[in-house]
């Protein structure tokens, strides 16, 4: 019997597709499910009247609420343009997470697109980290969803789509980060030391942790760390992918408030 191979890679490709495919709508699902609808009055569902940037949109009503996608961060004209193709006119759910609004009136939440496809299509935070048009970036108050989020964001970043083509959006490394100071980032590189104070963690990336780059943990948030089973000691000598807003405090530094902003990779690099 002659076995035609274009036929079986297809149907492999089949399996393989549909396979991943459901795991990434059981991912999603699975933790849009774990949010909630707002609270009355916002309606359940409404239509997308206008959209701010590349993260905030307002929805149709006499309120005009506007509400501000959590979990990502966009850059400003590319990102609007990118939501607005997405959202504009269309109909969208919101779901929130503990923090439902911030001290501007605006909805903290998750965007879902109304329709019949299956849910992972139709989430917008997902949608943009996908097409590589927003970084993963969550806070310790709205972090669900940040891990499949991540999911989305290695495989954008490995296939270059989007940003992630553009220099703008590479992943720096410690000899670097100065050059950035005053944007959001991702750092690459090799923790050399670590310094558990009264008030804070240090992460050192340098022989001197006046001038180099250095990675900041408030107290109160290193138990978050202390849940995911993440041993900050134990990070001396491993290599991490750090992500957030560059600071200049004793040399560049990033603060990190929640473990998704902190990647443990394999010794040789990650992806």
């Amino acid at each position: 019997m002659t076995v035609k191979w274009s036929n079986c890679w297809a149907a492999l490709s089949f399996i393989l597709c549909f396979v991943v495919g459901n795991v990434a709508e059981l991912r999603a699902a699975t933790c849009l499910e774990s949010l909630e609808a707002p609270k009355e009055p916002w309606p359940g569902e409404a239509r997308v009247a206008d959209v701010i940037d590349g993260r905030t949109v307002v929805l149709e009503g006499p309120e005009k609420q506007q509400v501000r996608l959590v979990g990502i961060e966009v850059p400003v004209l590319s990102g609007k343009a990118r939501l607005t193709g997405l959202v504009e006119g269309k109909s969208v759910s919101v779901r929130v997470g503990p923090s439902q609004m911030d001290r501007y009136g605006r909805l903290l939440g998750h965007l879902i697109v109304a329709g019949t496809t299956p849910l992972e299509q139709r989430w917008v935070q997902g949608r943009l980290v996908s097409a590589g048009t927003a970084r993963v970036y969550t806070w310790p108050d709205n972090r669900v969803c940040g891990k499949t989020l991540l999911a989305h964001e290695v495989q954008a970043r490995a296939a270059g789509a989007g940003h992630w083509s553009n220099p703008a959006f590479f992943v720096r490394t410690p000899t670097t980060a100065a050059a950035h100071i005053g944007s959001f980032q991702l750092v690459e590189g090799q923790v050399t030391a670590v310094a558990i104070r009264q008030r804070r963690a240090y992460l050192n990336f340098g022989a001197d942790w006046r001038t180099d780059f250095t990675v900041s943990i408030q107290r109160k948030n290193m138990r978050l760390f202390t849940k995911e089973k993440i041993d900050l000691p134990g990070l001396r000598g491993k290599r991490v992918r750090v992500r957030g807003w560059i600071e200049s405090y004793n040399g560049p530094t990033i603060e990190v408030t929640v473990p998704e902003q902190l990647e443990i990779l394999p010794v040789e690099g990650g992806s």
